[in-house]
């Protein structure tokens, strides 16, 4: 199959999927005007990072953007399957402050990077690839949407997290701070592409989006699903990092080491959480 006709294909599953899932939620829970626009960004964010994962994983040729590493390819798979799940359970509860959170992550990870791509490193995209404007395309329209989410939405006024998300999105947030504006530093298992800085920032893009979501989550729904995304990350990044050990490919040790505590603390928070909850409380309390 061609480069064409695979994007072809993912697009139109793209569509299909959130077809379906609006028709199917407008059943259970039907919104409209901003509220119906926020879901629908929080589908597309999520059946677009499953879809796209699947390729990404196998770092099939132009299924990206520019050229990837596999580790890097892997990290891209890893994050998105990871938020796109959130992104599904923000859709599928559907509160206020779930879709706002959504938005806001994707305000972080792609607002950033889509600024330092279009000034700083445009020489990585091949101008004659249908990928190359399928990307900024979607970039341009998911992050429209996302900042008119979050001026349409009414913000929510229950206190920020605390305890261990607050933890992990202090020092997942340095974290990508540093990779974002340094990248190119001197250390390999901190910096694992230091040639390649247009990748580091698009790791560090996801670092800062884990260090939103475990810092602006409010009430205990969003939390959990914050939690979710950093159990799904981690576990992702640590298995993606022992894979390419064992077939020779360069890892980093720092990541496979911080990521592993980052998915502990997430699940022991979560038990944590739960332990304390009254055994018959309301179904979605967020």
């Amino acid at each position: 199959m061609s480069s064409l006709a695979s994007q072809i294909v993912g697009l139109v599953m793209l569509l299909v999927g959130i077809g379906l899932a609006d028709r199917l939620l407008q059943r259970s829970n039907r919104m409209t005007g901003a509220q119906r626009q926020a879901r629908l960004l929080a589908l597309m964010t999520g059946v677009g990072g499953l879809v796209g994962a699947v390729a990404w994983w196998q770092n099939v040729p132009f299924a990206f953007a520019w050229t990837l590493p596999q580790v890097a390819a892997r990290f891209l798979a890893v994050a998105g399957v990871a938020f796109g799940i959130a992104a599904l359970r923000a859709a599928w509860i559907g509160s206020t402050g779930h879709l706002r959170l959504i938005a806001s992550m994707l305000a972080v990870y792609l607002g950033p990077l889509a600024i330092a791509a279009l000034t700083l490193h445009l020489d990585r995209f091949d101008p004659n690839a249908p990928i190359t404007y399928a990307f900024f395309a979607i970039v341009a329209v998911m992050l429209v949407a996302a900042i008119a989410t979050l001026l349409r939405l009414p913000a929510n006024e229950r206190g920020m997290s605390s305890g261990a998300l607050t933890v992990i999105g202090a020092t997942a947030g340095l974290w990508g701070v540093v990779l974002f504006l340094w990248p190119n530093g001197p250390i390999h298992t901190l910096w694992p592409w230091p040639d390649d800085p247009l990748t580091t920032r698009l790791i560090a893009s996801m670092f800062l989006t884990v260090a939103t979501a475990c810092l602006l989550a409010e009430g205990r729904a969003e939390r959990e699903t914050a939690q979710i995304l950093c159990t799904l990350y981690s576990t992702g990044i640590v298995g993606a990092t022992i894979l390419a050990a064992a077939t020779g490919k360069p890892g980093s040790s720092a990541y496979l080491v911080y990521w592993t505590l980052v998915g502990i603390t997430a699940i022991r928070s979560w038990i944590n959480r739960r332990a304390t909850l009254p055994r018959h409380g309301p179904s979605h309390p967020d």
